[in-house]
C-alpha cells in the first residue's frame, strides 16, 4: 500500500466513511490521529482501544508527529478550527476517497454503489468472503459484529469490498473489478443539481472497461433509465423481477420472504434472518458479485442464512412492557418506505408501526418534504423531530413543519420539540403493549429510543 505518510490525522474520524479507513490503517501499522465533535461514541471508543489518538478541540493537539491531513466532503475547511490549525504546518492533504481508492487498488475489488442499500450489500459480501476463506479487505459505512463492531479491516487475501459513495462524485475516481448498483434515486441533488445529471454519472460508473464487470438491479426504474445512457453494455449482468429472456439477466421472484432465482440452469432459494424485499434484492447482488470473486452460489446462500446485519439497519435495541424498539439509519423517502414495509411484515394484528423520524439535512428536506410525508403516511403513527443539520446552515422556511403540513392525515402525526426529556414523556404516554417503535434517521435519533427504554424500564422496576 503506497501511501505517502505514516501518521495521518482524520478530521471527523467518527464519521461512517472515515472510521473504517482509520481501522484499515491501524491494521496496517499506521499511527492514527483524529478529531471529532462527539467525545463519547462507541465508534470513537473502538478506535481509542486500538491506540488511535483522538481530540475534540485544538487544545493539547501536538502537531510534531502528524504528517498528513485526511478530510471528507462533510468538513467545511474554511471554518473548521482543527483543519485550519493543521494547515499552518503545510501538511499534505487527502480527501477520504483518495485514501479509499489507494487502499483498494492494491486488491481485486468489489465496489458497491447505489442510492440505498450500499451498507447492507457491502456487509453481505464481506461476510460471504470472510466465512469462505478469502480474507478480504473491507470498508463498510456501518458497524458490523463480524468485524468486532468495526466497519473496516485489512485482509491478506486478493479481494476487497467497499462502499462507493456517489454523494460527491468521487465514486468515479476508482477502478474496481466488480461494480454493483443497487438502485438510483433522487438523492444528493444539492451536488448533482438534477436527477438526469445523477443518472449520467451512474452511467459512467456502470460502463465497463476490458477488466471490469457490473452487477445492476434492472427492477429499479432509476437503473433501467440509466442503462439507456450506456451504448456499450458489455460485461453488465442485470438482475430483475421482470422475467425477461435475456442471457445477460438473472430473473428472480420473491414469495413469502423467499427469493427464487435461476442461474446456470440451476434454481436457487435465498432466505435471510431479516424481513424485507430490499434485503432479499441486495442479497442477490451480493451472491452474484461473490461468484465473480470465486465463491459458489451455494456457499454464499449458506452464509446469508446467518447474515448478521449492520448496526442501525433495522437494529433491535430493546423490548419493555411488550413494546419493541428498533433503530434505522434510513433518511430518504424510499428507505423510509422499505423500513415501514419490513415492520408491517413483523407486526401482529394488535401491533402499531410507530415511526419516530428525524429529518436529516435542510437541503434534503427542502427537496423531498412531500415525498417524506407520503412515505411516512404508510405507518400507523409518526412522531416528527426537528431537522438534524449535519453541519449545514439553516435554510429560511425549511423546517420539519413542511413534512407535517403535507401529511395525508394530520391525526396520525405529532411534532415533537427535540427536547429529549419532554419528548420521552409523550412517548411513554402514547406507546402501548405490542407496539413497534422505530427511531429513524441519519442523525442522533437513536438517543430517543434508548432513553425511552431506560425510562420505561425504570417505570417497570418501580412497580415491582
Amino acid at each position: 500500500m503506497n501511501l505517502k505518510f505514516t501518521s495521518p490525522f482524520f478530521i471527523g474520524i467518527g464519521g461512517s466513511g472515515m472510521s473504517p479507513l482509520a481501522h484499515i490503517l491501524l491494521d496496517f501499522g499506521y499511527q492514527v490521529f483524529g478529531s471529532d465533535k462527539s467525545s463519547d461514541s462507541s465508534v470513537l471508543e473502538k478506535l481509542k482501544e486500538r491506540k488511535a489518538k483522538i481530540f475534540s478541540t485544538i487544545e493539547n493537539l501536538n502537531l510534531s508527529t502528524i504528517d498528513a491531513i485526511i478530510y471528507s466532503t462533510a468538513i467545511d475547511r474554511s471554518t473548521n478550527p482543527i483543519y485550519l490549525k493543521l494547515k499552518e504546518k503545510n501538511l499534505p492533504e487527502f480527501h477520504r476517497s483518495e485514501i479509499l481508492h489507494n487502499i483498494f487498488k492494491t486488491k481485486k475489488s468489489i465496489a458497491v454503489a447505489g442510492s440505498h442499500g450500499k451498507t447492507s450489500t457491502t456487509a453481505m459480501i464481506a461476510q460471504i468472503l470472510l466465512e469462505n476463506g478469502l480474507d478480504p479487505t473491507v470498508m463498510i459505512g456501518g458497524e458490523v459484529s463480524f468485524l468486532g463492531g468495526r466497519g473496516g479491516r485489512w485482509g491478506e487475501g486478493e479481494w476487497g469490498v467497499y462502499e462507493s459513495d456517489e454523494s460527491d462524485g468521487t465514486f468515479l475516481n476508482s477502478s474496481p473489478e466488480v461494480k454493483i448498483v443497487t438502485n438510483i434515486d433522487n438523492d444528493h441533488l444539492d451536488y448533482y443539481k438534477t436527477f438526469e445529471n445523477l443518472k449520467l454519472n451512474f452511467a459512467r460508473f456502470i460502463e465497463n472497461n476490458e477488466n471490469s464487470k457490473s452487477v445492476v438491479c434492472l427492477s429499479d426504474s432509476g437503473v433501467s433509465e440509466t442503462m439507456k445512457l450506456i451504448p456499450d453494455k458489455a460485461g453488465i449482468l442485470g438482475y430483475s423481477d421482470k422475467n425477461e429472456s435475456d442471457s445477460s439477466q438473472v430473473n428472480f421472484s420473491i414469495e413469502k420472504d423467499i427469493l427464487h432465482f435461476q442461474k446456470n440452469n440451476t434454481k436457487y432459494q435465498v432466505v435471510l434472518p431479516f424481513k424485507g424485499e430490499h434485503y432479499l434484492k441486495n442479497s442477490l447482488a451480493a451472491i452474484l458479485a461473490s461468484e465473480i470473486a470465486g465463491v459458489s452460489i451455494e456457499d454464499s446462500i449458506n452464509t446469508l442464512k446467518k447474515y448478521l446485519g449492520v448496526k442501525r439497519r433495522l437494529e433491535f435495541i430493546g423490548n419493555t412492557h411488550g413494546i419493541q424498539v428498533f433503530d434505522d439509519y434510513g433518511h430518504h423517502p424510499t428507505e423510509i418506505l422499505s423500513v415501514i414495509q419490513s415492520v408491517k411484515q413483523m407486526k401482529g394484528k394488535d401491533s402499531r408501526c410507530v415511526i419516530l423520524f428525524q429529518p436529516h439535512r435542510f437541503t434534503r428536506t427542502k427537496e423531498l418534504y412531500k415525498e417524506f410525508s407520503l412515505a411516512l403516511s404508510e405507518s400507523d403513527f409518526v412522531f416528527l423531530l426537528p431537522i438534524y443539520s449535519a453541519g449545514e446552515e439553516e435554510i429560511e422556511g425549511v423546517t420539519s413543519a413542511l413534512i407535517f403540513e403535507n401529511s395525508l392525515d394530520l391525526r396520525k402525526i405529532y411534532p415533537l420539540t427535540g427536547d429529549l426529556t419532554l419528548d420521552i414523556e409523550i412517548l411513554i404516554k402514547f406507546l402501548k403493549k405490542d407496539d413497534i417503535l422505530v427511531t429513524l434517521g441519519a442523525g442522533n435519533v437513536r438517543k430517543w429510543g434508548e432513553l425511552f427504554l431506560q425510562k420505561k424500564q425504570k417505570e417497570k422496576s418501580s412497580s415491582i
